[in-house]
C-alpha cells in the first residue's frame, strides 16, 4: 500500500498520511509500531531526497503517529502499554506527546460491529440460537419474533428510514475535523481532548452507540425463563426494531431505559466497535464506544 500510494500521487508524499494501520488486537502496538516505522520512513525519505536526518524522520513519525495508526485491545494495562511505545518512538524535542485517546482505546474489538450497514440488515437470527444456560423454547420464540419483525420491516419499507450504511455525515465531518486538528502545543492537544468528549457527549455518537451496542448485545443476553406473548414487554430480549429505534430519531432517553437490560451484556464484556466513517473519501474511523 505504501509504493501504491507514492506512484499514484507523485510529488505528494503527504498523500502517505491518508493511510490508515488498524490492529483490532493491539496489545502493547508491535504492529502499529512497525507500520507506522515503515511509513515514516518511506515520507522522511519522500520529502528529503538523499538520505533524511534523525529530525526529519521522528517529525514525519510523530505525523504518522497522530494521522494513521489505530489500534484496540481489551487488555487495559497493554492500551496503556501500546500508548507509552507510541510515545517514546514519536518523540520530538519541544513538541508535547502526541494525542492518543481517539487512535488507541480499550475494548473487544473482535466481536464489535465494524460496518453500520450490519444494523439495517437486522440481528440475524443466529443471535437467538441456543447456547448453554438458554430455554431453548424462549430462543425459538425470539428467534421468530425476530425474524418476523425484520421482514415485517424490509416490506414496509420502514427498514430505509434507519440507513446505517454509513454513519451521519455530520458525525464523519466532526471526526475529520478532530483528526486535521493540531498538536503543535499543550493547549492543542486539550483543544483536541475536548473536541473528542464533545462528539462523544453529542446526540448522534450516544444514538449509533446505543444501537450497536443493542445489535451485539442479542448475541450474548441470556435467553431463559418463561416465553411471553407477543403483547408482553416485560423484561423482553431485544430483536431487530430496538436496534433501529435510536438511529430512527426515537427519544433517546426512553431508548436508553428500555435497553438497559439487553445493553447490559455488551457493556460488561467491553465491547468496542470499529465502525468505519464511510461518507465521502473518509479514510478514518468513527469509534462508537
Amino acid at each position: 500500500m505504501i509504493e501504491k500510494t507514492v506512484a499514484e500521487n507523485p510529488g505528494n508524499p503527504d498523500a502517505l498520511l491518508r493511510l490508515t494501520a488498524i490492529d483490532p488486537a493491539c496489545g502493547s502496538g508491535h504492529f502499529i509500531l512497525g507500520a507506522a516505522r515503515r511509513i515514516a520512513q518511506r515520507l522522511a525519505d519522500l520529502r528529503n531526497p538523499g538520505a533524511a536526518s534523525i529530525a526529519e524522520y521522528r517529525h514525519a513519525l510523530r505525523e504518522v503517529v497522530s494521522h494513521c495508526i489505530y489500534g484496540v485491545d481489551q487488555n487495559e494495562l497493554a492500551v496503556e502499554l501500546c500508548r507509552v511505545a507510541l510515545w517514546i518512538e514519536a518523540v520530538e524535542p519541544g513538541m508535547p506527546l502526541s494525542f492518543l485517546d481517539a487512535k488507541i482505546r480499550h475494548g473487544n474489538s473482535l466481536v464489535g460491529i465494524s460496518d453500520f450497514s450490519m444494523l439495517s440488515k437486522g440481528i440475524p437470527d443466529d443471535a437467538y440460537a441456543a447456547l448453554d444456560g438458554d430455554d431453548k423454547d424462549a430462543c425459538k420464540f425470539y428467534r421468530s419474533l425476530n425474524r418476523a419483525q425484520r421482514e415485517g420491516s424490509k416490506k414496509s419499507g420502514r427498514q430505509n428510514q434507519f440507513s446505517f450504511a454509513a454513519a451521519p455525515p455530520e458525525l464523519a465531518d466532526a471526526v475529520l475535523v478532530l483528526d486535521s486538528m493540531p498538536e503543535n502545543t499543550v493547549e492543542d492537544v486539550r483543544a483536541k481532548q475536548q473536541a473528542l468528549e464533545a462528539i462523544k457527549d453529542g446526540p448522534l455518537w450516544q444514538r449509533l452507540s446505543v444501537a450497536c451496542d443493542l445489535f451485539v448485545a442479542a448475541f450474548f443476553a441470556k435467553k431463559d425463563g418463561p416465553v411471553w406473548s407477543r403483547r408482553s414487554t416485560i423484561a423482553r430480549r431485544n430483536t431487530s426494531p430496538d436496534a433501529a429505534a435510536p438511529r430512527s430519531g426515537a427519544n433517546l432517553s426512553s431508548v436508553r431505559r428500555r435497553s438497559a437490560l439487553p445493553r447490559s451484556g455488551a457493556s460488561t464484556k467491553r465491547i468496542f466497535h470499529l465502525a468505519p466513517a464511510t461518507n465521502g473519501d473518509v479514510s478514518d474511523w468513527a469509534s462508537v464506544t
